[in-house]
């Protein structure tokens, strides 16, 4: 085993580890956006009495566009971050297996070495896709009703003016 091998892998498990912790910042600072934007219809959903249905409805049209487009960017920023996530996982294991002193040193990372199982990524990730993918259908939605909010507010201006 030379130094320089055991160096790059310590590099690559280094990136590996931001990686992760990166792709669950991302989540929360998308999950806190959405969730105040959604907060935001709410409260604008509450004000029908109060405004006027033009403006109420490009305002629920504003916030539909704004969070399709956040959610769309949450779910990339997701698949994404586990592509490059995986990609430094499967350099490290490249490295230890070509390297037949470093894979008899680091045996848990095989599945023949390992005392425990290791739990199954793609679980987190259909979580990491699901939720964005949720808001996304939430925020196209809200579109739509806005849409058809401005739809007939605007037949109402045009056949009962006044």
């Amino acid at each position: 085993m030379e130094a320089n091998t055991l160096e790059v892998l310590k590099m690559l498990a280094t990136i590996a580890d931001n990686e992760s912790d990166r792709i669950l910042q991302r989540f929360n600072y998308m999950l806190i956006s959405s969730t105040g934007l959604a907060g935001a219809f709410s409260w604008l959903n509450e004000q029908q009495g109060r405004l006027r249905p033009m403006s109420l409805g490009w305002l629920m049209l504003f916030l539909g566009i704004m969070g399709a487009l956040l959610a769309v960017a949450w779910l990339l920023s997701m698949i994404l971050g586990r592509f490059y996530e995986k990609r430094w996982f499967l350099d490290m294991d490249e490295i230890i297996k070509n390297d037949p002193e470093l894979k008899s040193l680091i045996r848990a990372r095989s599945s023949e070495g390992a005392r425990i199982v290791r739990p199954n990524i793609s679980n987190v990730l259909v979580l990491y896709c699901l939720i964005p993918s949720g808001f996304l259908l939430f925020w196209l939605g809200v579109c739509f009703v806005s849409a058809r909010l401005l739809f007939e507010a605007d037949c109402r201006q045009l056949y009962m003016p006044g």
